[in-house]
């Protein structure tokens, strides 16, 4: 059984350890998310505006205009998925490679471009299932969406740290990873509350200046305890069955 003070103290330790690569880091995870929204230029807010002003016309053109509307906003929509799943998941597999790597030693911000460089179809597909199955969890029900957000919480770490693995098998090693502990990480989860209320205070200043980041680092450092347990207890029943093959009981 994980101890959550101490995990916690650890990631503190390394962010504090390495800090302003590590709010860098967490500044460009704030602009990913920005740019991850669907934006529009200007020329196209313009045009909307234009067929929405061509409802007063009458039918036939309110039939044209929302025609129109609705395939720029599918278009760009479109276009949106296509770079969030090319471009900006494999530089969110970086980050998770970033405050992994920090986990151990000082990260450099090489680290970013891991995803790229790296098992980039399987990085790619692991976060394209991990999304896709998420959201048909949420489909269903809010519940088997939250459980399956932690079944899959330790995906992008494992993509990062093994450039080997395909990325059905580190969806199935997460969901082992996590048996028995997703409530353990839902209390881990928790106990930062305290933190974004003061991030709410400070209008976010304290949210990219300490809270994210140590967050952050936090996360890694609860996948590299998870990790440490996962492979001691499959050596420890990898013994126990070696041992049953070898040992001869009398009848």
């Amino acid at each position: 059984m994980w101890n959550r003070k101490f995990v916690k103290t650890q990631g503190k330790f390394c962010f504090k350890n390495n800090y302003w690569y590590c709010v860098l880091a967490t500044l460009l995870s704030f602009i990913l998310a920005l740019t991850g929204t669907v934006i529009m230029s200007p020329e196209q807010r313009d045009s909307l505006t234009d067929e929405i002003e061509t409802v007063a016309l009458g039918n036939e053109e309110l039939v044209v205009a929302l025609g129109v509307i609705f395939s720029i906003l599918g278009f760009v929509i479109l276009i949106n998925i296509i770079i969030s799943i090319f471009i900006y998941n494999p530089v969110k597999a970086g980050l998770a490679r970033f405050f992994l790597v920090n986990q151990y030693r000082k990260g450099d911000f090489s680290e970013i471009g891991y995803g790229f460089t790296h098992n980039y179809f399987e990085m790619v597909f692991g976060y394209f299932l991990r999304d896709i199955l998420i959201m048909i969890g949420f489909l269903l029900f809010f519940v088997p969406g939250l459980i399956l957000c932690y079944s899959y919480r330790f995906v992008p770490y494992i993509l990062v740290d093994d450039p080997y693995i395909s990325a059905t098998d580190a969806l199935k090693k997460s969901r082992q990873m996590m048996n028995g502990q997703k409530w353990n990480a839902f209390l881990f989860d928790l106990s930062f509350i305290p933190w974004y209320l003061l991030s709410f205070i400070t209008i976010g200043f304290a949210q990219l200046f300490f809270v994210s980041p140590y967050k952050s680092n936090a996360d890694a450092q609860l996948y590299c305890t998870l990790k440490n347990a996962y492979i001691a207890n499959y050596y420890n029943q990898m013994n126990n069955q070696n041992f049953r093959q070898n040992t001869n009981y009398p009848a």
